[in-house]
């Protein structure tokens, strides 16, 4: 989304659509109250189906910049129609930084726990060897 970006590399999809409608889905339900994910359809409206508002939409891209864990550019945001489901699908596969696309979707938060509770034991012995 850079000014740098030219040619195949700008519109290359960095997340397969699937993947990246279930990232907007998840930002949907995290922004608009009430809304269920089995309802969500690509070629539902933004505002006239799903009644986001321009304070929604704000909250939204702020959603989908922590969950790709990139900066959305305001001017590269201004020359795009948001109005679809789709529209944000087609966003979140471009915006997502290659190396972050497949490692966010597949950390798992269990292996954090597991790691923690693998050196809580590996010092554990440690003291008791000691």
């Amino acid at each position: 989304m850079g000014t740098g970006d030219t040619g195949e590399a700008a519109v290359r999809p960095e997340l397969d659509r699937r993947q990246a409608m279930s990232l907007v889905s998840d930002a949907l339900i995290a922004v608009i109250p009430g809304l269920q994910g089995e309802t969500l359809d690509e070629q539902q409206e933004l505002y006239a189906d799903l009644g986001l508002d321009s304070l929604g939409l704000a909250r939204l891209l702020i959603e989908l910049e922590g969950k790709l864990g990139v900066q959305l550019v305001d001017e590269y945001l201004m020359t795009i129609d948001l109005e679809k489901v789709a529209d944000l699908v087609a966003l979140v596969e471009r915006a997502a930084p290659p190396a972050a696309r497949l490692e966010s979707l597949r950390h798992d938060p269990c292996d954090d726990l597991l790691s923690l509770v693998d050196e809580a034991l590996r010092a554990s012995r440690r003291r008791a060897e000691g």
